[in-house]
């Protein structure tokens, strides 16, 4: 693991690899995941699997910085039927 970030009820986890898991609270979309079921067994966001993510971060929304620059938000303020906002 590279990193981690702890937001409200939720938790990201930042791999070598540039991968992202979600865990947690998902109520309002914050694992990202496509649902609102919660978990507590870390979930690979899919949708970013192929890019490369440097950092994250994560209070009542989520973010990842990607290696070229490209900012990804998901969360409580977002349409829930779109769980992640593309640059």
């Amino acid at each position: 693991m590279q990193s981690a970030a702890c937001g409200l009820r939720f938790s990201l986890f930042l791999t070598d690899k540039g991968n992202i898991y979600a865990v947690g609270d998902n109520s309002l979309g914050c694992l990202a995941q496509g649902h609102s079921y919660s978990t507590d067994i870390p979930l690979m966001v899919h949708k970013l699997r192929d890019i490369k993510i440097v950092e994250i971060k994560a209070g009542r929304h989520a973010a990842a910085l990607s290696q070229d620059g490209k900012l990804y938000i998901w969360g409580p303020a977002l349409d829930p039927s779109k769980p992640l906002m593309e640059p």
